[in-house]
């Protein structure tokens, strides 16, 4: 109950609603140039474009990357129970769905593809070692085994290849610590499967950028442009230690030591499980590799278990460090949907205890139970603090009124605009504008983020409206309009918000 409720209000924010509502004019119109942040989302894109036509589609586009991204706890667990055993697959599976509230509003609801894609990645490691492992039993490695190997290679370098033309981070959330985790393996074992897995591993890398590569030139190829509005580059060394706390804040949010809360603090319960967890995490990479290492030179069957090791022990470093030293950090909690992955790498690594007998496993059990009860409690804070965003509590009586007076196209500001446009299923569209002076004198400009450039093509209408809502954030529209749109045929107040009414269309008098 308390998750539809959760994708029903954050829909109403303009950052979640943009991907699908984008989406949605892809799929239904081709030309015009998407105007993005920092991912291009081409695998969303592609997966709304492809289910259309469905009655349901839209229900399909708002849980897409919810869905994937559960699915990747579940690929998580599967990858820890092929490694580790039963007892690790089922405690790393607890913690991963236990996700923070700070997981589900942003980063949940954005780059599921993207975390999806790092546990698959993870997950054919192991799946090839496991090949590896059960040919050494069979005395050799057949024709069936070598198809098997270079089929998951193919395929899941296809889904690599389309996630990293569609988000960046997965470069270093999934590729790195593919190429990582497969050479250090071989650095480390120095067997014949180590390196048969390593160049498997190269290989699906290769498959995987040659796809990028096609995916791009495909999208481009049939009328669509992106143009990032949010280049990424390195931080400026002054830049660097505000980074750093950021990072440690981040990963505090998302073990629930704050978010929607106030923050509590280190010390408080939730704080010092989250610094629990990620000491048992850390122990676990440092307690289980080197026996790995020493045991299995001559033999190859903890294979799996060193290369899942490796691997979740590369992603938390990759991250953290592109993190640290890009200039991508924008300075607050929100932040933290960018090392989502540290996320998975803790419950990858701190459930591998559960595999020890004694007093790690049933510590390490606690502490994923309470995190756990912290998550759940969590999230029914987390509805009450979307719907009580002023969109969602007064957006439903603002689309009402729209079509009463029979508006049906209109500017609002950012944070206003995209959740009406995808509350009102096609019936309303509200384009964002913002405030500029390309004169000196107050007007209004196209925004330039989240946008597609034929939404300010004039057209042919009697009148469109202009919504004022509240000064929330930056993105905000002064109340009265700028005069340069003219003297509104009507204005109107719903609740918190005004709606002024004009003649034409006004995106013939925007900036």
């Amino acid at each position: 109950m308390f998750l539809r409720r959760l994708v029903a209000a954050v829909f109403w924010n303009s950052d979640i609603a943009s991907i699908p509502l984008l989406a949605g004019e892809m799929a239904h119109r081709a030309g015009g140039v998407f105007n993005l942040s920092v991912a291009t989302y081409w695998s969303t894109f592609l997966f709304d474009a492809a289910t259309r036509s469905l009655p349901f589609h839209r229900g399909l586009w708002a849980g897409f990357s919810l869905a994937t991204s559960l699915l990747a706890a579940v690929v998580l667990g599967w990858a820890a129970r092929r490694a580790a055993g039963t007892g690790a697959g089922l405690l790393v599976l607890a913690i991963a769905l236990c996700a923070a509230p700070i997981a589900f509003t942003n980063a949940y609801e954005l780059r599921g593809p993207t975390w999806l894609t790092g546990a698959l990645l993870a997950a054919a490691l192991v799946a090839l070692a496991g090949l590896e492992v059960s040919g050494a039993l069979r005395g050799a490695s057949g024709v069936a085994d070598r198809r098997r190997r270079w089929l998951a290679v193919a395929v899941v370098g296809v889904v690599t290849g389309v996630n990293l033309a569609s988000d960046p981070l997965l470069l270093l959330s999934g590729v790195a610590p593919l190429l990582g985790a497969a050479a250090g393996a071989w650095l480390l074992l120095r067997s014949p499967a180590s390196a048969r897995v390593a160049r498997a591993a190269g290989g699906l890398a290769a498959v995987a950028l040659a796809t990028d590569l096609a995916t791009g030139r495909l999208m481009r190829a049939v009328g669509f442009r992106i143009v990032p509005t949010l280049p990424i580059g390195l931080a400026p060394w002054s830049r660097v230690p505000a980074n750093a706390r950021l990072l440690v804040h981040s990963i505090l949010a998302l073990g629930n030591e704050e978010f929607p809360g106030a923050p509590s603090g280190v010390l408080s319960p939730a704080g010092a499980v989250t610094v629990l967890l990620c000491l048992a995490a850390v122990a676990a990479a440092l307690v289980f590799l080197p026996p790995l290492v020493r045991k299995h030179r001559d033999d190859d069957g903890g294979l799996p278990l060193v290369l899942y090791v490796l691997f979740w022990a590369t992603t938390p470093a990759v991250v953290g460090a592109g993190f640290v030293f890009s200039t991508l950090p924008m300075g607050d909690v929100t932040s933290a949907r960018y090392v989502v992955p540290v996320f998975f790498a803790l419950a990858a690594l701190a459930g591998l205890w559960a595999a020890r007998a004694g007093w790690p496993r049933m510590a390490t059990a606690a502490l994923a139970t309470i995190f756990c009860l912290m998550s759940a409690f969590g999230i029914p804070r987390l509805v009450r603090y979307s719907e009580a965003y002023p969109l969602a509590q007064e957006g439903p009586a603002l689309l009402a009124y729209l079509q009463a007076k029979g508006l049906t196209r209109g500017y609002a500001s950012y944070w206003d605009a995209l959740g009406l446009s995808w509350q009102a299923g096609g019936k309303v569209g509200v384009s964002p504008v913002e405030e500029c002076a390309p004169a000196g004198e107050r007007a209004l400009c196209p925004f330039n983020v989240n946008t597609l450039s034929t939404w300010y093509r004039p057209r042919p209408v009697a009148r469109t409206f202009l919504v004022v809502g509240l000064p929330f954030m930056s993105q905000k529209i002064s109340d009265p309009p700028p005069a340069s749109l003219g003297s509104p045929l009507e204005v109107g107040h719903v609740g918190a918000f005004t709606v002024y009414t004009y003649a034409g269309d006004l995106a013939a008098r925007l900036g």
